[in-house]
């Protein structure tokens, strides 16, 4: 122990002077934390104000333009039980678009925060007024029925939804009037001015909520009225030109007409599934293929173009197209159909061309010879079945005795004649035509007949009698062999 005590004293006074150096430290690092801590308070107070005015140099100018939009939904709802149903449901999204765009832009605003919490509330209030907008929009459209004019007429859920709109209104103007203030103490001493959409604390009483609901529910001008009608009504190939004060459109020749009709809501609700239909009605014997259509969704107040192809008519007939449409403002309802009316238009399609030719089997040829000439007629109408109805062989212009009005078969037919004497004949083909084909006269072929040659006499002292082989006799002819 004696040992121990005189360690003890002989190390006393160093230890004394570590905990002493220690302390003088720590009492040196507190006094550098409390200098660094009063040197950042002194640099943030600027930081502080310069955030505070930014902020409402950025969401000031945005109250006035959002007390505008409020004073827009005031009037649009004080007046919509005169108006029409589409001015006001194209009203209320016009009004929401550009709350929504205010809100958005006060939100882009609101990073970094304003040193005043309560400064937030500006952007929070324009977000609040937006979506009460949309609420107002909503309880409107479901009141009235929305786009279709379904569902309507539901005024105390209508009542309940705008009250409560209302209520979140006049709520999002106490929190601009508490944003100004707190800006305004605050560091930055920063002025927003006012904005408010309710100017009238009566507007959104409970009272005058209901009659509201009541005068949109009994407006007549805003009640459903679906209707539709056909604006325009023009065909492909389009009509050459248009005769009589009828008047009848001639078009081309053609097997199938492409036709293009305008149709248009003209009511004030969207039509769904309208169907818009073309049917040819022929005026004589020729026929018609069956009616063609499509379907289209009409919003209310459009109008759109609706082609159809491939209405089959056949060439040279005359024809009453009929355009018509049928719609529903309520999908599967057949009391919300509305039809358009039809709209008719008088063509005659002309008759298709042909062509003819005709070639012989043998030129020239001898006395006695039988020829045979065949003829072709086609049609100038791709895909088109071959001509029908039949052919007159001429010769100089004259028509053939045996070989007048010969019948085609897949558009040939075929002559056969013996002529009895030499000469030159000018052949040509006459198509007589149909009623939906045009007649054609091929070109003129030049057949030559000459006489049977001498038989060649023999040598003298051959024993052959001498003499030589002549025909005297006339032309005869025979009918096609393809008369059928």
């Amino acid at each position: 122990m004696f040992w121990d005590r005189r360690r003890q004293a002989r190390h006393g006074p160093a230890r004394h002077k570590e905990i002493v150096a220690g302390v003088v430290a720590a009492a040196l690092v507190v006094a550098l934390v409390v200098a660094v801590v009063a040197q950042v308070g002194r640099q943030s107070l600027p930081y502080e104000r310069s955030v505070d005015l930014g902020y409402a140099a950025l969401v000031g100018p945005l109250g006035p333009r959002s007390a505008a939009t409020g004073a827009q939904l005031a009037t649009l709802l004080a007046a919509a039980p005169g108006d029409q149903r589409s001015d006001v449901f194209a009203g209320l999204a016009a009004i929401v678009a550009d709350a929504q765009r205010t809100a958005a832009a006060a939100q882009s605003a609101a990073s970094p925060a304003p040193a005043v919490a309560a400064g937030l509330d500006c952007t929070t209030a324009l977000v609040q007024r937006a979506s009460a907008a949309a609420a107002v929009r909503t309880a409107v459209e479901q009141l009235l029925g929305g786009s279709t004019g379904s569902g309507g007429g539901l005024q105390p859920s209508a009542t309940a939804a705008l009250d409560a709109a209302g209520r979140q209104i006049e709520g999002a103007d106490v929190l601009w009037s508490t944003c100004r203030h707190a800006l305004r103490r605050g560091p930055g001493l920063a002025s927003v001015p006012g904005s408010a959409w309710v100017t009238d604390p009566s507007a959104w009483a409970a009272p005058a909520v209901a009659v509201m609901v009541a005068s949109l529910a009994g407006s007549p001008s805003l009640a459903p009225a679906p209707a539709v009608a056909i604006d325009a009504f023009t065909s492909s190939p389009p009509a050459v030109s248009a005769v009589g004060s009828a008047p009848t459109y001639m078009l081309p020749s053609a097997t199938g007409l492409g036709l293009q009709v305008v149709v248009a809501d003209t009511g004030n609700v969207d039509l769904s599934g309208v169907v818009v239909e073309v049917r040819a009605q022929p005026a004589g014997t020729l026929g018609a293929g069956p009616p063609v259509h499509a379907t289209v969704n009409l919003r209310a107040g459009t109008a759109t173009t609706v082609s159809l192809g491939g209405l089959r008519v056949v060439p040279g007939g005359d024809y009453t197209l009929v355009a018509s449409a049928t719609g529903s403002a309520r999908r599967g309802d057949p009391g919300g159909a509305v039809t358009a009316p039809p709209v008719s238009m008088v063509v005659s399609v002309a008759q298709a061309a042909s062509t003819a030719a005709v070639a012989p089997s043998a030129n020239p040829v001898h006395v006695g010879q039988a020829v045979t000439y065949s003829a072709s007629v086609i049609g100038t109408l791709p895909q088109a079945p071959p001509p029908a109805g039949t052919v007159t062989f001429e010769d100089a212009g004259s028509a053939i005795a045996s070989c007048s009005g010969t019948r085609l078969i897949h558009g040939a037919a075929t002559c056969t004649l013996t002529y009895g004497t030499p000469g030159v004949h000018s052949i040509t083909v006459v198509y007589a035509g149909t009623a939906s084909i045009a007649g054609a006269t091929s070109p003129a072929i030049t057949e030559t007949v000459n006489a049977v040659p001498a038989v060649q006499q023999p040598a003298p002292g051959s024993g052959v009698a001498s003499g030589s082989r002549s025909s005297g006799s006339r032309s005869s002819g025979s009918r096609s062999s393809g008369s059928g």
